[in-house]
């Protein structure tokens, strides 16, 4: 792909990866020729991109592929970055709809989406490869095992909706009867009470055995959820949890593991196989795994040199406006 401006479609745009995605994207050089979708026409990262297509649910299978091959065709797409769990599953599931098209689609391999997307599965993996991990249980094994407060959640899936910290018999029948799909698992109690959150990214070239590059940060979670504030860790057993957990992952591009640590030790509650929300912050600390990603593809190898022995990052906020008329 010398000399040639790379040309990317990015999905979900309206949600605040899509737009880190975007951000990352726009750093690179040479310039990239970015198109966005999302299913919501004032989707915000609409204003970001070059060219802003409306798409249809990923669950309406039929109509999501030919909307995707289509897309790919005549605007001569490179890479596609699929941003919602959701299409990744759909791409995993029907890789066969897409084996002539000449586009890459940034996923991971099928083996690390299957385990991975699931909770209960990745549960077993922790327990399985000697990690320690958080309790967990499906609802029809579950008989009380575990004391309160405990986590309910969806089984499949990522981020914090459908998340419940439950406190008693009456909240976690409310809860079960009201959702399917869920998992109860251990509320997982920080060391010493404090802020003891933490993300790490991981990425792999899938080649080199054993060996996984990483980033770790220290967050601060907003009401919602998300990572307000990120402070960088470069030591520690939080550092060491993550390098670790790299040389057992076998995977190629890249993943996010969320953890706590605790009086046990770190205990990792979920590992999400994709970029996660904090991946601009990743990006500016000089792990660059957008980049990478697409440079593996041509052939490039993926070197990564901490920039910093420290560093905080904040979100920030922002508006766009569509479709004003004056007076």
């Amino acid at each position: 792909m010398k000399n040639k401006n790379r040309r990317i479609l990015v999905s979900a745009v309206g949600g605040d990866l899509g737009q880190s995605i975007i951000k990352c994207l726009r750093d690179s050089y040479p310039a990239p020729h970015i198109v966005g979708c999302d299913m919501n026409p004032y989707a915000g990262g609409r204003a970001a991109v070059d060219l802003f297509l409306q798409a249809p649910p990923a669950n309406e299978s039929e109509n999501y592929r030919d909307f995707l091959r289509k897309t790919i065709r005549e605007h001569q797409i490179d890479y596609v970055f699929p941003m919602s769990d959701v299409e990744i599953l759909f791409y995993n599931e029907h890789k066969e709809w897409f084996h002539d098209c000449p586009a890459v689609f940034a996923v991971c391999q099928p083996h690390i989406i299957d385990t991975f997307m699931d909770k209960y599965k990745t549960a077993a993996f922790f327990k399985d490869n000697g990690f320690l991990y958080p309790v967990t249980y499906l609802p029809e094994e579950y008989n009380g095992q575990l004391g309160f407060p405990l986590i309910l959640k969806r089984k499949q899936g990522s981020g914090s909706q459908k998340l419940f910290k439950v406190t008693d018999v009456e909240e976690l029948d409310f809860y079960l009867k009201r959702n399917s799909g869920m998992i109860i698992q251990e509320y997982l109690r920080q060391k010493d009470g404090k802020d003891n959150e933490y993300t790490s990214g991981l990425f792999s070239d899938g080649q080199t055995p054993h060996t996984a590059h990483a980033i770790t940060f220290r967050r601060f979670l907003a009401p919602g959820g998300f990572s307000q504030q990120v402070e960088l860790i470069t030591a520690g057993p939080a550092v060491e949890f993550a390098e670790r957990l790299g040389r057992v992952l076998h995977f190629k591009g890249s993943l996010n593991v969320q953890f706590r640590l605790t009086d046990r030790g770190c205990v990792a509650f979920e590992i999400n196989p994709r970029f996660s929300s904090t991946v601009y912050f990743r990006h500016c600390f000089g792990f660059k795994d957008v980049l990478w990603t697409m440079d593996l593809c041509e052939g490039k190898p993926a070197s990564y040199k901490p920039l910093f022995k420290k560093g905080l990052g904040v979100r920030t906020f922002g508006e766009v406006i569509f479709e004003t008329e004056t007076f």
